[in-house]
């Protein structure tokens, strides 16, 4: 078994020309030719050190104009996403910084260095701590993670079983 990680497009694609066998996503990419199982919902959040949430809180989103976006990067449907979400709030992103890691970019941002959207479920701690907080938007935000299969691969007997086996963990234990 080899796994990689990999931009939405990317794994897509992977999967498309039976480069994969599987990949995971974060939304149904709605196509004839991929069968997508749902695993898990993902709530995402806006979240910034609390100096920068404090001027939201004070002063409205608008102050977002003028701080840093940090995010994975152009092709990450993050990204994508909260350039739409910010879009519709008046808010337009004039300056970005792309990192590699999640990790990096709850640092940049508890740093103060700027605001990013990142799953509610991997800042709970630093929420817990008061390093980050939640900026505040109308929209509650979400992508439903799955497994996707091209529609005619041919699973081999360990293809089907990892498959079975991911599906009733995920739906075991996410439930």
């Amino acid at each position: 078994m080899r796994i990689e990680q990999g931009a939405y497009q990317d794994i897509l694609k992977g999967v498309l020309d039976y480069e994969l066998d599987f990949g995971i996503v974060p939304q149904n990419p709605n196509r004839q030719d991929i069968l997508f199982y749902p695993i898990m919902e993902e709530t995402i959040v806006f979240a910034a050190s609390e100096d920068i949430a404090r001027k939201v809180e004070n002063a409205g989103v608008q102050i977002l104009n003028d701080e840093l976006f940090i995010s994975s990067g152009t092709s990450c449907l993050y990204h994508t996403t909260a350039v739409d979400v910010l879009k519709d709030a008046g808010v337009m992103i004039k300056d970005a910084l792309e990192l590699s890691s999640l990790e990096m970019i709850k640092q940049y941002v508890s740093c103060g260095k700027g605001f990013a959207l990142v799953p509610e479920i991997a800042i709970n701690n630093e929420l817990k701590i008061g390093k980050l907080k939640i900026l505040p938007f109308n929209s509650k935000m979400s992508f439903s993670h799955g497994l996707i299969v091209h529609k005619n691969r041919e699973l081999s007997f360990t293809a089907k079983s990892f498959q079975s086996e991911l599906l009733c963990f995920f739906n075991r234990y996410m439930s």
